[in-house]
């Protein structure tokens, strides 16, 4: 479980690229993203098969965002995590957090002196209601 050292300089980021969001503003990454932009941080969409993601321009892979990105949240599947910590350290991003646990990836980040966030839902620090504070409570992150 993520430490929270790690959940608060993630936290701490300005411009966040969130990897994995969709086309459909009904997935659950999709209401993550908008939760993100609500509480002022600078959200980038990354996705390979979207133009755009909730009006914004989304771009195919994090090589492909204009400028740096100070975190990178990743809503995929765990076997796809790596090749996302692949991306971020050839970009130079220092900060990953993802959705679903990838020991591997999380391994990798680590060995990199990358900051890693591993199996917490943003939702449970960034004010998503009632069951994810709760949630935050019963797995005491509370930050």
């Amino acid at each position: 479980m993520a430490s929270r050292r790690a959940i608060n300089e993630f936290l701490g980021c300005r411009r966040i690229a969130v990897v994995g969001v969709s086309r459909n503003t009904a997935e659950f990454a999709n209401t993550i993203y908008r939760k993100l932009k609500e509480k002022g941080y600078e959200v980038v969409p990354v996705n390979p098969k979207a133009e755009q993601v909730e009006g914004d321009v989304c771009y195919p892979t994090l090589g492909a965002v204009p400028g740096a990105v100070d975190g990178v949240l990743v809503l995929l599947p765990p076997g796809q995590n790596l090749a996302v910590v692949q991306e971020c350290l050839a970009v130079g991003v220092k900060r990953v957090w993802f959705l679903k646990p990838s020991k591997m990836a999380a391994d990798v980040a680590s060995r990199a002196g990358m900051t890693v966030v591993d199996g917490a839902c943003p939702h449970m620090f960034l004010g998503g209601g009632f069951p994810h504070n709760l949630h935050r409570v019963f797995t005491r992150l509370e930050v």
